[in-house]
């Protein structure tokens, strides 16, 4: 073979190799990730504090739970949040154990959370109960008569006492933006009750990089007079492409994240806000309207089968890959890692917010403990009881 069509082929290869529309060409090539930050500290005292939140679930299926999250990590953790408790969609003053959970089980992850200094808050909802308009059907039930917001108040108040609860998490979600009012009503109503008791109230927001009062989705949340009630705001920044997305795109790419960061920081203090960290991915397949959610473990499993090619979405700051099923259908698999998070993380610390909370624990990639231990310290109550 002449020497300049030998040339013309290794640079041909090259080319090829470095092309990032070609899924399947090259399986178990990886791109180069960003780098983590090393493990040397000068001073661990050098740290900045932050608080440190997990949701904390049961196991769901092939979805793991978060207990080995707070065995091996809770001295990195200030909060466990508790996905513990569903509205009664025919009584909104009465709570349902999630997955059936007995009260011990739950007092056990409480004793445990306890013991090692970290503080626990029950998270209450209106999800899960089949599809969004009968999550709206409760919140718009449970927002028209004042008595039953006094009365779950009253409710509340009596679980964290029985249970030890530090305190508690508000999760409703689908507000109808006509009752935008009404709910940060029923979130006043809540909060006195159970702050007078000396009970922290934490409120799940959704992302939103501006205030739209009519926005379907986001419009029914008022920030500034939300963070005013509560002691944190949580911002569920995830899902800018997810369950409700017929195509495929980052679940929280950085620079939409710092935007919602930008509105949050201009609506409610900086020290009140906790940025939401996603720990999961979604896959898309053609043909299939929605996509499947997918733990970290399981997402790098094409890649680590060799069937699919690591790339990185600089624009984006996230992990992703396509790759060609043996059925034919083409995958698309947008998820995080530790080197996304290390993204999102710089951008809370930059804004000097509170900390962050991880949805959910045991979803992550493990190495993104690693870089909480490098980048921050725990944020403590030492006169935790």
């Amino acid at each position: 073979m002449r020497k300049s069509t030998v040339i013309l082929l290794i640079c041909l290869l090259t080319i090829l190799s470095g092309c990032s529309w070609l899924p399947g060409l090259f399986p178990g090539r990886k791109e180069q990730l960003p780098a983590l930050p090393d493990d040397h500290q000068d001073s661990a005292n050098a740290l900045p504090e932050r608080e440190v939140v997990i949701y904390y679930c049961g196991d769901e299926g092939a979805i793991p739970g978060s207990k080995h999250i707070l065995r091996q990590h809770h001295d990195k953790l200030s909060f466990v949040t508790g996905f513990w408790y569903q509205i009664d969609r025919s009584d909104p003053t009465r709570l349902i154990p999630m997955w059936n959970s007995p009260e011990e089980e739950i007092k056990d992850t409480v004793r445990m959370a306890h013991d090692h200094g970290v503080k626990v808050e029950a998270l209450f909802h209106n999800l899960l109960y089949g599809s969004s308009a009968i999550s709206e059907q409760v919140v718009t039930h449970l927002l028209t008569d004042r008595r039953l917001s006094e009365q779950l108040a009253h409710n509340l108040v009596e679980l964290a006492k029985r249970m030890e609860f530090d305190g508690i998490n508000i999760d409703i979600e689908f507000v109808p933006p006509s009752m935008r009012h009404q709910f940060t009503a029923f979130v006043g109503t809540i909060s006195r009750a159970l702050r007078r008791e000396n009970i922290r109230v934490s409120l799940s927001v959704p992302a939103k990089t501006g205030d739209d009062p009519w926005n379907g989705w986001s419009g029914g949340y008022d920030y500034a007079a939300l963070g005013a009630l509560v002691d944190r705001l949580m911002l569920m920044t995830y899902d800018e492409h997810g369950w409700a997305s017929e195509t495929d795109g980052p679940i929280a790419s950085a620079g939409w994240v710092e935007r919602v960061v930008q509105h949050a920081v201009r609506e409610v203090p900086a020290d009140k806000l906790i940025l939401g960290i996603p720990a999961y991915g979604f896959r898309w397949t053609s043909g299939q309207k929605n996509p499947v959610y997918l733990d970290y473990v399981t997402a790098m499993g094409p890649v680590w089968r060799g069937e699919a090619v690591l790339r990185w979405d600089n624009e984006a700051q996230v992990p992703m890959y396509r790759y060609g099923g043996a059925d034919g259908a083409l995958h698309r698999v947008w998820f995080e890692n530790a080197s996304s998070s290390s993204w999102k993380l710089d951008i809370m610390q930059r804004y000097g917010l509170r900390g962050f909370a991880l949805w959910r624990a045991g979803m992550e990639d493990p190495d993104f403990w690693r870089l909480v231990g490098q980048k921050m310290k725990a944020e403590r109550d030492r006169n935790h009881k």
